[in-house]
């Protein structure tokens, strides 16, 4: 008498084997074989697969770090830069200033202020600027931060997460 699945072979009838003992052992075989054969077959790739994602992801993320750390530096030296050239700027124009205002008359005066508020107001448009092109870069390292750990979360944190914001932005608060 062969045993398979639950059902027993008798003189070349299939019935119902009720000795527990033994299907049950033949049932757990046949269940842990097809569960191994559905981890290697299905499991084990996608699972690889993915890894070969994120592990991507990570690089692209280190290169877009590094990118935006380049960034900032320069940013960093163009601000400096901007400053020194300022502050000269502004010895500059204060010193013609004085030398100018003693040298011409009083309808002078009204032409050479103007043209030194022009200068200042250009002056503090340049700071504007460049405290604007740093405040982009640092914007870029925090995009960077908050991208990599919304990376690390699980697909249902990030699922979440997207549709808490999505309800803060319309203005609603949590729930439906």
């Amino acid at each position: 008498m062969s045993i398979l699945f639950f059902l027993a072979h008798q003189e070349e009838s299939f019935s119902l084997n009720f000795n527990i003992l033994e299907t049950n052992v033949v049932n757990i075989l046949l269940l842990i074989g097809l569960i191994f054969y559905v981890k290697t077959t299905s499991l084990d790739p996608n699972l690889k697969e993915r890894q070969e994602t994120i592990f991507r992801q990570v690089e692209n993320i280190k290169k877009d770090l590094f990118t935006a750390t380049e960034y900032y530096y320069l940013a960093e030296q163009a601000s400096s830069q901007n400053k020194f050239w300022l502050e000269s700027l502004q010895k500059f124009y204060q010193e013609e200033k004085k030398n100018v205002l003693e040298k011409i008359n009083t309808t002078s005066l009204v032409a050479i202020n103007s043209n030194i508020v022009a200068a200042q107001n250009f002056i503090t448009t340049i700071e504007k600027k460049s405290f604007l092109l740093l405040q982009k870069y640092i914007l870029y390292l925090v995009a960077g931060k908050i991208l990599r750990k919304f990376l690390k979360l699980s697909e249902k944190e990030q699922s979440q997460f997207i549709e808490t914001t999505l309800l803060k932005l319309r203005g609603e608060k949590n729930g439906h």
